[in-house]
């Protein structure tokens, strides 16, 4: 039995205690389904709900078909599954079948695309790289785009001096054509960074036209752009991968796709061979292809990218209609076909035109970024239908190694994995006894919109074996997105209906339906992470208006970096919620707040073993903080007015900060005026690194501050805001005896290393005997280093102390006799002017 399920056993008899009758979960945003997985895996009967088909088709080829027994299901009526079958009969049905199935629709495609992929010297090409062309405005010749001339990166230990290519420009066709030669490249790429242009600017290869990166995207989105094939990759027995410059077969065989991808009929009404399915304009900060004039998702393919998806559509159909026409059940044919649909969706991710070769693995890269997002290249890479990474062929061996997996692990109940709103849950009222659920977490990640390129191709693949797939009712014919709970987050003036209001009533909707359909003493488990307080607010008070309160609470990793347009999160935080029982008392704030800081002082160390840093146990704090105020049915300050949620988000940080007895030097942090535990607490979690905007917004919310109250202490880049170096925001501080220490801890970088110039300084503001001043320089040194400027400056002061110290003592003693001598002057001439007018 694999690690996961090593206490398997174990953890069936502890719930077979307390559900004698068996449990019954549900999780209604189950995505991938991996929850109702888990559950299904300890006999748990579980139901898995989301709203979109594309997740629901996922979980369940997960969840649900590998827990079926097939064995009852007709042989499969193709040649050759006999020999097939007789030579994998070790293997689980499933497995066996559908190992078969993606080999057999692999060897169809290669049969029917391979006019378009011609071989050529006795190999059949891995892939190619492309490249967009534009007309240059100054000359009117076309040049291709590229971001990089590498092809294959040198390796001396095989004597390989890698593969580099070189655009060579040719006046009389007006175009250019690549050539290919060993070494690094010769030359720049035409894509190259100037100033004055945030994205990449075009440089024509003919005349050296330089093209702002906004021109581009103009002449993109006025349909301008045409593609050249650029190079052509064979896979190698020495080095791998092998590139040369196009063949005469090669180009011949990209020319002539119109005419063949014209002729391709329709998989159905309204349901063309070719996608047509509009882009939303208001995807554009996620969906980068949008910017750049792409209008349909079948646009995002060349053509002979977009003919082979068709082909792979069709080939699966009539794979679909013969299975059914053998007497397979309709489930086992929609098993089958959902692994090749899963297949398809694998090879999207690695063929289109967002795709592009990864010099140093030699491999495609994913077309998603953070998991969501879907990137945008000028130049690009298409795999083939033979061999190599990103081919049919190969991800077909990681989607049987998948379900391989899933095999190999402890048997369990196939969770029932459903098509659905968590909005308006199909199941009976207090049937349950747990809701478990991972639930959007507001503007991080659109999920329909993001898997729509998925779901164009699917629904065609999955005509026949699942009909209802393909069943919508947007106008568009995507997925629906009226009961999404997310927000859609746009550049432009988007009337989309996915607001922060409608995802609050969204998800708390979704929320008070678990609480109705959990039993009496039923849990609803809620795992979330986000970088925004405000988001943190939302989910908070959605869970309160939903009639539930936090009984439990701990921290876990499930997110690595997924994100769209929220902040990236390492750590979520799983709340056991319960209905909220209707005596609860009025709570008085005041108390409150001391509770919260009794109750995350006795977890603080808890948390430290577990090897929590700082910032994960801010994060932690929060579901604590909230178990004690859902003891109250409302938490009052002194003139009974309630208490916003954002309060105690703001006490659980302070009390982690208490708890966690921060010391500076020989101080503790609390010690400090709070603009400089404002800038002490930023220095320790972020260094002079660049972080998310909401991180600075957390720390304010834990040290009750404005914005205004800590201008200053951070300064805003591209990519969000870091600490300020001294000579950034000295001039607009207005120092003084008082000012907070972080204050003169920016003054002193800004002097530099000249102890004459900070002795004076330190004179003039009464603080070389500040101990905390010293303290803070000292923490400021040793967290930045030597190799920052500020960090140089604070460790060299700290250790020139008792030099800057003695000329700071001896300013003070020559001011103090100064003032001492004008004084006695000034009495002198008093007492001259007196005995005058006497």
């Amino acid at each position: 039995m694999t690690d996961y399920d090593a206490a398997n056993v174990e953890l069936r008899a502890e719930l077979a205690k307390h559900y004698p009758d068996g449990a019954k979960l549900c999780d209604p945003f189950s995505g991938r389904a991996m929850i109702p997985l888990e559950a299904a895996r300890l006999g748990v009967q579980a139901w898995g709900i989301d709203y979109s088909p594309v997740a629901t088709l996922a979980g369940r080829l997960l969840a649900d078909y590998p827990m079926r027994n097939w064995d009852d299901e007709p042989p499969l009526p193709f040649e050759g599954y006999d020999e097939h079958a007789a030579e994998y009969f070790t293997e689980p049905r499933l497995l066996r079948d559908v190992r078969f199935v993606l080999n057999e629709v692999g060897r169809r495609y290669e049969s029917v695309m391979g006019e378009f992929y011609p071989v050529v010297n006795g190999k059949r090409p891995w892939g190619y790289v492309w490249a967009v062309t534009l007309p240059c405005t100054n000359c009117g010749n076309r040049f291709p785009l590229t971001g990089r001339l590498a092809l294959r990166n040198p390796n001396p230990k095989k004597d390989d001096p890698g593969q580099s290519y070189r655009i060579v420009p040719h006046e009389s066709l007006g175009a250019c054509a690549a050539e290919v030669h060993d070494g690094k490249p010769e030359s720049q790429p035409t894509l190259r960074e100037t100033a004055g242009d945030r994205g990449k600017s075009g440089v024509c290869s003919f005349c050296g036209h330089t093209h702002h990166s906004e021109t581009l995207k103009r002449m993109m989105r006025d349909g301008l752009k045409d593609d050249v094939m650029l190079a052509v990759a064979d896979l190698d027995a020495d080095v791998g991968k092998r590139y040369r410059e196009p063949s005469s077969a090669d180009l011949a065989a990209a020319e002539r796709l119109d005419a063949v991808l014209s002729a391709e009929g329709p998989f159905g009404p309204d349901l063309s061979a070719v996608p047509r399915e509009p882009m939303d304009p208001g995807l554009s900060r996620f969906i980068a292809p949008v910017n750049f004039g792409y209008r349909s998702w079948g646009e995002l393919c060349n053509d002979r990218q977009t003919l082979g998806f068709v082909r792979l559509a069709r080939i699966v159909n009539q794979m679909s209609a013969r299975m059914q026409a053998a007497g397979a059940s309709d489930d086992y044919v929609s098993a089958l076909a959902g692994y090749a649909a899963s297949n398809l969706a694998r090879r999207m991710k690695y063929s289109s035109r967002c795709a592009t070769l990864q010099v140093p693995s030699q491999k495609t890269g994913h077309i998603y970024y953070n998991d969501s997002g879907i990137s945008h290249s000028f130049d690009y890479f298409e795999t083939g239908c033979g061999e190599g990474p990103g081919t049919w062929i190969s991800l077909s061996v990681h989607t049987i190694r998948s379900l391989r997996k899933q095999l190999e692990r402890a048997a369990g109940n196939p969770a029932s994995v459903q098509r659905g709103s968590a909005t308006e849950l199909a199941l009976p009222d207090a049937s349950l006894d747990s809701v478990v659920t991972d639930p959007p977490y507001d503007s991080m990640i659109n999920y329909c919109d993001s898997s729509d390129l998925m779901y164009v191709w699917l629904k065609r693949l999955l005509v026949t074996a699942d009909p209802w797939f393909g069943v919508t009712t947007d106008a568009g014919g995507l997925q629906e997105k009226t009961h999404e709970a997310v927000i859609k987050k746009t550049t432009i003036d988007d009337p989309d209906h996915r607001t922060e209001a409608h995802y609050r009533q969204t998800i708390t909707k979704a929320f008070e339906q678990a609480r109705l359909k959990v039993k009496p003493d039923g849990v609803v488990s809620i795992v979330f992470g986000h970088g925004d307080p405000d988001a943190w607010v939302r989910v908070l008070t959605a869970i309160s208006d939903a009639g539930l309160v936090l009984t439990g609470s701990w921290p876990c990793s499930t997110e690595k970096g997924g994100k769209q347009a929220g902040e990236y999160i390492d750590n979520t935080i799983m709340m056991a919620c319960r209905a909220a029982r209707q005596d609860r008392p009025v709570g008085d704030v005041r108390m409150v707040d001391e509770e919260i800081r009794a109750v995350i002082a006795s977890r603080v160390p808890a948390w430290t073993a577990d090897g929590l840093a700082d910032s994960d146990q801010r994060m932690a704090a929060i579901a604590p903080a909230m178990e004690v105020v859902g003891k109250y049915s409302e938490v009052r300050d002194f003139t009974g007015q309630p208490v916003p949620f954002d309060h105690f988000l703001g006490m659980a940080h302070r009390a982690v900060e208490a708890a966690a007895d921060v010391r500076i030097d020989r101080f503790k942090l609390t010690d400090f005026d709070v603009r400089t535990r404002f800038a002490l607490s930023w220095l320790r979690q972020h260094g002079r690194g660049v972080a998310p905007a909401s991180e600075a917004r957390w720390l304010r919310l834990s040290y009750d501050v404005t914005e205004d109250d800590v201008k200053g202490v951070l300064q805003k880049v591209k990519g969000g805001p870091r600490l300020a170096f001294g000579d950034e925001t000295v001039d607009s501080l207005s120092l003084h005896p008082t000012s907070p220490v972080v204050d003169i801890v920016f003054a002193v970088a800004a002097e530099g290393r000249s102890i004459s110039d900070i002795a004076t300084a330190l004179h003039l503001l009464e603080r070389a005997d500040d101990e905390m001043l010293w303290a803070a320089m000292s923490e400021f040194g040793r967290v930045l280093g030597e190799s920052d400027r500020d960090g140089q400056t604070f460790t060299w002061v700290v250790r020139q102390r008792h030099l800057i110290a003695e000329r700071a003592t001896r300013l003070t003693h020559e001011t103090g006799e100064r003032l001492a001598e004008e004084e006695r002057q000034d009495r002198q001439g008093t007492l001259f002017v007196q005995e005058g007018i006497d």
